[in-house]
């Protein structure tokens, strides 16, 4: 199980900065996000404190979700026409990473479609649980957002200018009506839009949040981002003023240098959120 970890984690290492997959990526609506451009991320006071004094985000596995249909196994037909073509790939990807000759023989010889089958099932099920994701969205303004995420307005949306992290790979969320599974392999090639596929697709029913989700390809848990980072910060339309002046006071002491800044409040003309800024 190990190796097929690995030779997952291989292959989205290997094709990160492909041209060609960033070009099939867009075709199925999935596109690299830019991270000089803001991204934004709905909190609690409590938690907000918490990212801010410790300058770390948390990228939680997706066994944190409030979604049930995060990283659904179905989204991958992991199907194969040739056995000995896999056995053939697997092989030499393996022993190109210098894996015991003689365990990968007795591995790949072992396989059958049905184990081929459900040992990457398991691989990406296990895979599932292991890295980390942190979700942002396009916006600061959106009402629902505040509603779920922000402590029904109570909270606050912090604003990001992230720097380009090879650990990390950053992409807007493709948002689908029906769940259509994405062959593995197609003409017994393995499908470099795969994984990027399964990690970056969820229901439209999500489609309001406008996610940009990044992901840590080998672990969840807390990773610095540096102090020049962290550039926005809005109340919500509720937060008191005790909670407003308690994160001002840690903006201060951290030293952050803060580049827009405000509190929602009620738009009385519309449905909408407008900002007042400070």
């Amino acid at each position: 199980m190990i190796i097929f970890y690995f030779f997952l984690q291989y292959y989205i290492m290997k094709e990160n900065t492909s041209n060609n997959l960033i070009s099939g990526l867009k075709d199925l609506g999935i596109n690299i996000y830019d991270v000089s451009y803001p991204l934004y991320h709905y909190t609690s006071v409590k938690a907000a404190k918490a990212i801010l004094l410790g300058q770390s985000l948390w990228y939680r596995s997706t066994k944190y979700s409030n979604d049930p249909f995060e990283l659904n196994s179905n989204l991958i037909d992991h199907t194969v026409d040739s056995l000995d073509s896999m056995k053939e790939i697997y092989s030499q990807v393996l022993e190109d990473q210098a894996f015991d000759s003689q365990k990968v023989a007795r591995l790949v010889n072992s396989l059958t479609k049905e184990s081929f089958y459900n040992n990457r099932k398991a691989a990406y099920e296990g895979y599932r649980k292991r890295m980390g994701i942190f979700c942002f969205s396009k916006i600061m303004d959106n009402t629902l957002m505040w509603s779920h995420y922000s402590d029904k307005h109570r909270g606050v949306c912090l604003g990001f200018r992230l720097r380009w992290d090879r650990a990390f790979i950053t992409m807007s969320v493709n948002y689908m009506e029906n769940l259509i599974p994405i062959k593995a392999f197609k003409n017994n090639i393995r499908n470099p839009l795969t994984d990027y596929y399964w990690i970056f697709t969820k229901s439209n029913n999500w489609a309001y949040e406008q996610e940009v989700r990044r992901f840590n390809i080998s672990s969840s848990g807390k990773f610095p981002f540096e102090q020049g980072e962290f550039r926005e910060i809005y109340y919500g339309a509720a937060t008191s003023q005790k909670d407003i002046a308690e994160l001002e006071k840690i903006i201060d002491q951290k030293s952050y240098k803060i580049y827009n800044k405000g509190q929602m409040e009620i738009d009385p003309g519309t449905f909408r959120l407008k900002n007042r800024h400070f």
